[in-house]
């Protein structure tokens, strides 16, 4: 893929000595350009904290509801609520940030 755009901006003298150091031996315009693809590419942490709490709920919910009604919790049970748990948990989480904007 051919690059034919590029990205520029002002810097201080501290930050551009900060850059240069951070890069090491590799050009200063290749570092920076592997951090905004890097940053550009990461998940926000809330989702990911998010996600993680969905995951939690669900498996808690599906484990009282389990033991109000007497049934036994086993391995392979407590796995499927975990896979079911794990597949929805993005869309949750986007529909919960979401609502909260």
């Amino acid at each position: 893929m051919t690059r034919t755009r590029s990205l520029g901006t002002k810097v201080t003298e501290d930050e551009y000595q900060r850059a240069l150091t951070a890069a090491g031996a590799k050009p200063t315009s290749e570092w920076v350009r592997e951090v905004v693809l890097a940053h550009l590419d990461r998940r926000p942490l809330e989702h990911v904290l998010l996600e993680e709490l969905v995951v939690l709920r669900i498996y808690f919910l599906n484990a009282v509801q389990a033991a109000r009604s007497g049934e036994p919790m086993t391995y392979e049970a407590a796995e499927g609520h975990i896979t079911r748990a794990e597949a929805v948990k993005a869309d949750r989480a986007r529909a919960l940030l979401d609502g909260a904007r």
